[in-house]
């Protein structure tokens, strides 16, 4: 990877495509990896990057920022989180208020991960690409170089809601060394309870036409689910439709029965199972929280949500929990604009997020060497 080429093209968006917010910025920009080329589904290695610039960050030459990488849900894009479509969401509007507040500034980027299909989950798949390789090599790297960021693992945090919780679980437990902050709203995946049980009957329903779905079975739910059998399908393989490779075989009874070497590859992938099998990289971080309604609809968010807590304090990893009255979508806007982006707002702000480099070294926490900066026009 230390040989990546990008190719690079900058959209600056003065008033364009997002509305205009006085002093701050966001920035769309296209980044191209070889970590993504080669996938068995044929999409672009080439990706969009939505960057938000806090109102400081023109004002001076020499400022560093704290950064937080945010991912997305399953079939949703970053843009939905400036335009006001997601229940009115302007995610620079409130960053902005943040700052005029007072409070510590950060810059924002987020990944778009949307496809066909509707995701990638943001893992390593010969389906969809080395998603995990190309958000903690390809995405830090090229922030880190191309924008003022202070570029240590105490000044960067990684959240996401849905699939992007999954996804921010995921790679700040592979990943300790770059991210030291990890938020999770509503994660969706993180281990086989609820719709992804055996006595769910979407295993029954995944290999046949739509027409002989059963009624109790959601179209939405199977497609998320074929998603998953392709993001986790086991090392090498590719896992794609029409008849896939579940964790759960249907026998001819109709009772479904694990299929052995697939729920290997799955219990692989999925966070709980991961932390219950090594905590080590999970103990490494500094802040975990993880936050989800009483209310969702999706099973799985409720009990793979309490499962992995119950599995932090297991381990005695303190865990900081939040839940709210609702669903899985409904409080959404209220829970970026009142705990998420205000959390990272007070976490850049303390102390402890300032403490040097070489604190995390000497508790024994592999670093990677900041990346020397690289002039690029038009970024800051």
């Amino acid at each position: 990877m230390g040989r990546t080429r990008f190719l690079i093209v900058i959209l600056l968006l003065l008033g364009g495509l997002l509305p205009a917010h006085a002093q701050a910025e966001v920035v769309r920009v296209m980044l191209q990896s070889p970590a993504l080329a080669d996938n068995a589904l044929g999409l672009p290695n080439q990706r969009e990057l939505t960057i938000y610039l806090p109102p400081g960050y023109a004002r001076s030459d020499h400022r560093r920022y704290p950064v937080l990488y945010l991912l997305h849900g399953f079939t949703s894009a970053p843009i939905e989180w400036f335009d006001g479509s997601y229940q009115g969401l302007d995610l620079a509007t409130v960053l902005d208020a943040q700052a005029a507040a007072g409070k510590v500034e950060y810059i924002v980027v987020i990944p778009e991960a949307d496809n066909p299909m509707g995701g990638s989950f943001y893992v390593n798949s010969r389906a969809f690409g080395r998603w995990d390789d190309f958000i903690s090599h390809d995405v830090v790297a090229f922030i880190d170089s191309h924008y003022r960021t202070r570029a240590d693992r105490l000044h960067r945090g990684i959240a996401g809601q849905s699939m992007g919780g999954f996804g921010a679980l995921s790679l700040a437990g592979r990943h300790p060394d770059l991210f030291a902050h990890v938020y999770a709203l509503s994660p969706y995946g993180l281990d086989m309870s609820g719709e992804l049980s055996e006595d769910n009957p979407v295993w029954r329903a995944m290999n046949k036409p739509a027409s002989e779905w059963p009624a109790n079975v959601p179209p939405g739910l199977v497609k998320i689910v074929k998603v998953e059998a392709a993001a986790f399908a086991p090392a090498g393989e590719v896992n794609l439709g029409p008849v896939q490779a579940l964790p759960y075989r249907v026998l001819r009874t109709g009772l479904p029965a694990v299929n052995a070497r697939v729920m290997t590859a799955w219990h692989a992938q999925l966070p709980l199972y991961r932390l219950q099998a090594n905590p080590a990289p999970y103990r490494q971080l500094a802040d975990i929280v993880i936050e989800y309604g009483t209310l969702d609809a999706i099973a799985n968010v409720r009990l793979g949500s309490a499962a992995f807590i119950d599995a932090l304090h297991v381990a005695g990893i303190p865990v900081v929990v939040r839940t709210f009255n609702g669903g899985h979508v409904d409080h959404a806007r209220d829970s970026f604009e009142q705990r998420l982006l205000p959390y990272f707002a007070d976490l850049f702000g303390k102390p402890t997020a300032h403490a040097p480099r070489d604190q995390a070294e000497a508790a024994g926490i592999p670093t990677r060497p900041p990346v020397a900066p690289a002039p690029l026009p038009h970024a800051r």
